[in-house]
């Protein structure tokens, strides 16, 4: 069965130095203060392995809104744990088990309505909407 946790960020640093996912400065520091609110889940093999991580914010639409126009996250801490739009700050995953990777993932984002996470520069938003069930991604202008 597997696991989900909330890990330290030594052994986030030591899951993206294993896999080799680029850890830039910026990303550490994102890491580190959603660490810092506990919004930091991981996934976890039976053997104590870890698949892989999802770091996020809780911020407001207005900081959503902003972000699309000055293409920067929120700068400070409390900004991160004032909305009820979830705010992806990294992700990363090990590709050892895909299947088990991609529920965790969609799980993450099923338990949330508004998911948001940056492209190319840009925020882009996941609604869930509550009639039909349907999944619409808008792109902030």
């Amino acid at each position: 069965m597997f696991q989900v946790i909330n890990p330290t960020l030594s052994e986030l640093n030591i899951f993206r130095n294993r896999y080799n996912n680029q850890s830039y400065q910026s990303n550490e520091d994102r890491v580190e203060r959603s660490l810092s609110l506990g919004f930091v889940r991981s996934l976890i093999r039976p053997s104590g392995e870890m698949l892989g991580y999802i770091a996020w914010a809780r911020v407001a639409r207005e900081s959503l809104f902003a972000m699309s126009h000055s293409k920067k996250l929120p700068h400070y801490k409390h900004e991160w744990n004032e909305g009820h739009c979830i705010l992806i700050t990294d992700l990363s995953l090990s590709g050892l088990e895909p299947m088990h990777e991609f529920k965790f993932v969609r799980q993450f984002v099923n338990e949330n309505r508004i998911v948001s996470y940056i492209k190319k520069g840009q925020p882009r938003v996941w609604l869930r909407a509550r009639t039909h069930h349907k999944r619409v991604c808008l792109k902030l202008v």
